[in-house]
Order: C-alpha cells, then structure tokens, then sequence
C-alpha cells in the first residue's frame, strides 16, 4: 500500500497535481484498492460511472473526501487511457450546447459544438457503445429537454444553422434516430404533413427500437397530432414494465406529461394512471422516484 496520500485541499486544486501514487493511496486507504493492470481490465468493459457505483459500496471517504471516488476514477482514467473517450467528455459540452441553446448564448453554443464535433468521431461502436450511451443518459436527462423537441423549437423560430448542427450532433450519437430528426425538420422547413405522416408511422412502427417510437411520439405533440397515438403509449408502457426498463420508463414520463393536456376525458384519466404506475416502477426499480 502506497503511503502517499492525496490532502484535503484537492477539491479546490484538483487532482492534476498529486502523483498516481498518492490517487491510489487515498483510494486504498478509503476501502478500494486497484493497480494500473487491474483497472484497464475493468475499464475494457465499463466506463466510469459504472465503475463508481460499484466501488462506492466499499468506499467509506466522508467530509472532503466523500466525492474523491469518481473524482480519481476520471483521473486515472486520463492518466492510464488517455485515448479512450468517456461519456463526461461528450456530456459536458453537449449539456452545455443544449443548455445555451435554450438560452440563446451564441458564444457559449459555438464552443460547446466545437468540442462535440471534435470528439464524436472518437465514439466506440458495438456493445461498447451500447454502454457509453448508457452513462451519457444522466447528461440528457439533466438538460431537461428532449433533442427532437428542442431541434422543432429551434427550427420553428427560424433558427436553421444551430438546427442543422443539432441535428449533426443527434445523428452521430444515435443514428437510430435519424429518419425522427429528418421529420422534425421537414415538418418545419417542408412538407408538413408528410413529415407527420412519417412521425407516425415511425411511432407505430413495432420494429423500431421504443425510445426511437417515443421519439417520433413526443415530436408529433407540438404538431397536435399526438393524442391519436395515444394507444402506443400504453403498448409502450406496458413492455416496459414487463421488462424493467427503466430508461424507456424514464422516458415514458416525460412523453405522458408532454401529451397529457392534449387529451381528454378517459385518456387523461388513464394518462394520469400511467404516471402513477411509472412512478411506483421506477421507486420499486431505482429506489428513487421520477423526479
């Protein structure tokens, strides 16, 4: 066990500066242990927030080291696998871009796309990616908005450019989606009810993947012509339950909010039961509620 220790000032400098020796004393010294040989192994298959939340069941730092766990994580990561993307470093700056978006901050966007278009290239593919994308999901769920909603607001405002990069950035990161995306714009800038037609038929298309079908849904709202779809919500919830999913179950809950005031009479009704049932399934499967 190495006797270098990381100090109580690291929060405010960073680890930068302390040696990989003292990253892995204070991590010892706090109930986990790991060797460069060892964590390469486990980062061949998980990446870091996997990686802490299993260790964090042996972790017993508190004060100002009770958040040095990840923290290490991501710099041993840098230090031992400085090629090899991690989700953070497509989070942040697509949080940021989304973010800006929202806001109109031009500056801000144009750099937060920058690195995105810098990095992207650099996604894993397989299962691998399967498994990025799965810890990119916290970063998107903490903008608050979907992409297909957000790239119709944008569109719909005339905004094309920030648009068109929008939807760069969406293709690259979930190609599943593109045939949505390419709807979303046409039914600003296009045929519009074709592209409903195509939203549609996407959305009930049983052979997509259901976070596309829930995408080509919750683009269909803006355009009121979500309430007739309502059915595939039910399919889709019903599925969902059945399998635990809790990242389509997730979005579910988003989806029955946004098309909750389109409806009326038994379908809000039930609507409203469908967000009770995903409440009690993501409690009974995360231990924490939706919000």
């Amino acid at each position: 066990m190495s006797e270098q220790r990381v100090d109580k000032k690291w929060q405010s400098k960073g680890l930068g500066g302390y040696s990989t020796e003292a990253i892995l004393g204070t991590l010892q010294h706090y109930g986990v242990s790991t060797d460069e040989q060892g964590f390469k192994a486990l980062a061949a298959q998980k990446y870091p927030m996997t990686i802490a939340a299993e260790w964090s069941a042996r972790w017993t730092g508190t004060g100002q080291f009770s958040t040095f766990l990840p923290n290490a994580i991501g710099a041993l990561w840098t230090r031992w696998l400085p090629d090899q993307l991690t989700p953070e470093a497509i989070g942040v700056p697509l949080l940021g871009a989304l973010r800006a978006l929202i806001e109109g901050d031009a500056g801000v966007t144009q750099k937060a796309f920058e690195v995105l278009f810098q990095e992207l290239p650099r996604l894993p593919q397989g299962d691998r990616r399967a498994q990025f994308l799965k810890e990119l999901e916290p970063w998107l769920d903490a903008s608050r908005v979907s992409l297909e909603g957000l790239l119709d607001d944008l569109a719909g405002k005339g905004k094309s450019a920030e648009a068109q990069k929008l939807a760069q950035v969406s293709d690259q990161l979930f190609p599943e989606r593109r045939d949505v995306v390419k709807a979303v714009l046409d039914a600003r800038t296009g045929d519009k009810e074709a592209a409903k037609a195509a939203l549609t038929g996407i959305a009930r298309d049983a052979g997509r993947p259901d976070m596309v079908r829930l995408a080509a849904l919750d683009a269909l709202v803006p355009h009121e012509a979500g309430a007739e779809l309502f059915d595939v919500l039910v399919q889709l919830q019903e599925k969902a339950v059945k399998e635990g999913s809790t990242a389509v179950l997730y979005a579910l809950h988003s989806t029955t909010h946004l098309l909750g005031p389109k409806l009326q009479g038994a379908q809000r009704q039930q609507a409203q039961s469908l967000v009770a049932q995903q409440h009690s399934e993501l409690e009974r499967l995360t231990g924490r509620a939706a919000h």
